[in-house]
């Protein structure tokens, strides 16, 4: 059967998920050759399927009962109300492992609710050794939500004025833009320029950041030393996340005033948008596993660090001239 979407599907692997350059500094390249990268405030909803599966409601496999998802979906506990429909029976279970890692009765989706920051690089890591989970060949999806920058917005009508509602990326139409990771959220005018700025430094004007992204750091981190390790294949993670809110205010708010008076007036209609995306990611990795993704996509554009531990040359420049401590040659 042709695939409805692997395209879309090598974007996101060729450069979404280079989100991890370095451990402490994860930022994203640029991919090319991609179709039009869209950056959407969510308009359209769809439903929910059903609420989150209990955990009491799981059978606990035998510890070292082997199971190799096709894939893995890594989310906040809350966005889980989406996955009934794939009706998750089994957990399996670790040492140091709390985290409800559940599949379905085949083991061909599998689901992670995790934390953020450093708990869920712990709680990946956990994951990663637990007897008898092998994720060598399955592709990871990260979901969660993010504040979008304004300039880099699109879809949105023709007759928008100003450069608060930016017109669709004419200047770069099949490029998806970079992301930043940290582990401080940061919102306003000061912060997202000082993100541009640090992100331009670090990746010797390589990166273009397009959204905050505070919870990654720790998830890639995690999966980034999972491939170093040859747990996982890093080239077949993927974040599909949602915009929740703008990174900035508008000219007549502050950015405190924006963050929390404001609000994130669009992490619901967002979340059901991208979980939506999510679930046809799926449902065309199931349908042509055997012809397309079974042997992996490879990534059009360079995936790893700075030091290379995955292989590959690293088309950021060298740092070897950077003064010891100074942001390039920390």
């Amino acid at each position: 059967m042709q695939s409805h979407i692997p395209n879309a599907f090598r974007a996101i692997v060729g450069a979404v998920t280079l989100a991890l350059l370095t451990a402490a500094n994860p930022v994203a390249l640029e991919s090319g050759s991609c179709p039009r990268a869209t950056t959407v405030i969510a308009t359209t909803t769809i439903a929910a399927t059903a609420s989150p599966t209990a955990a009491s409601s799981l059978v606990t496999a035998t510890p070292g009962t082997p199971v190799s998802p096709k894939i893995l979906l890594i989310a906040n506990e809350f966005e889980l109300d989406y996955l009934e429909a794939y009706n998750f029976t089994t957990q399996y279970t670790g040492d140091l492992f709390e985290q409800v890692f559940a599949c379905t009765a085949d083991g061909t989706i599998c689901k992670l609710a995790c934390g953020q920051e450093l708990v869920s690089a712990s709680q990946i890591t956990s994951l990663l050794l637990i007897s008898g989970v092998d994720l060598t060949k399955t592709y990871v999806i990260i979901s969660g939500t993010r504040g979008g920058d304004m300039f880099l917005g699109s879809d949105l009508p023709a007759n928008f004025s100003g450069q608060y509602f930016s017109l669709y990326t004419q200047d770069a139409p099949y490029k998806y833009p970079s992301t930043v990771g940290t582990e401080a959220y940061w919102h306003g005018d000061v912060a997202g320029e000082n993100v541009k700025y640090y992100a331009n430094v670090i990746t010797t004007g390589k990166a273009r950041p397009c959204n905050t992204n505070q919870d990654d750091t720790g998830r890639l981190v995690a999966l980034f030393l999972g491939a170093v390790h040859e747990k996982i294949d890093f080239g077949r993670v993927a974040i599909i996340k949602a915009f929740s809110n703008f990174d900035r205010p508008p000219p007549h708010l502050t950015a405190y005033q924006s963050r929390f008076s404001v609000g994130e007036g669009a992490t619901e209609p967002g979340l059901r948008n991208s979980w939506k995306t999510i679930v046809a990611v799926v449902n065309d990795v199931l349908e042509n596993w055997e012809t397309i993704f079974e042997a992996g996509i490879k990534p059009n554009t360079y995936m790893g660090d700075l030091k290379e531990r995955l292989g590959g040359s690293s088309d950021f420049g060298t740092t070897a001239g950077a003064a010891p401590g100074s942001v390039q040659g920390a």
